[in-house]
């Protein structure tokens, strides 16, 4: 793959890991190569990193579909070019570093601005605002309400606090 399909395939790969369960990007910035060895037999990626891990434990990240488990070996295996030191999964093309939460948003934003699927602009905090909504105004979510926060690492209050969109 050239630069721009490897830039492709990590973006893809972003979205992904994000979308299923509306996760926060510093838990995809976090994600380490050790960690993805355990997606053959879990078909979940724990991530143990994340903003909220001290309250909320491991952030989930599902790779349900094998086409993403084969899509995450492929890259660590032949495209990404990590410093030594550096043990995450997605890095910079560049100087080989990891790329941070604001980067890995900034990348789930552009997929969908690039694919021009929607007409607006997507962003990794707007999919938790909207999933988080959906989860108090669906009354067909109300017995899983706490369940898809819990998911999304957010406690009880906080979804019900700082993301309920009117």
């Amino acid at each position: 793959l050239d630069k721009g399909e490897q830039l492709l395939l990590r973006n893809y790969l972003i979205v992904c890991l994000l979308l299923p369960m509306s996760q926060r990007p510093c838990a995809v910035a976090n994600l380490q190569v050790q960690e993805i060895a355990s997606m053959w037999k879990n078909r979940t990626l724990l991530v143990d990193k994340h903003k909220n891990a001290h309250t909320a434990g491991p952030a989930p990240l599902p790779t349900l579909e094998d086409n993403v488990r084969r899509g995450l070996d492929i890259y660590v295996q032949r495209y990404r070019r990590a410093s030594e030191d550096v043990s995450e999964v997605f890095v910079s093309f560049t100087k080989g570093n990891a790329l941070d939460a604001s980067t890995i948003s900034a990348a789930f934003a552009r997929w969908f601005d690039e694919c021009a699927v929607l007409d607006y602009h997507v962003t990794a905090n707007s999919l938790r605002h909207d999933q988080s909504t959906r989860a108090i105004e669906d009354p067909e979510l109300a017995d899983v309400a706490v369940d898809i926060a819990r998911g999304m690492c957010h406690s009880e209050e906080t979804r019900r606090t700082r993301y309920l969109q009117t």
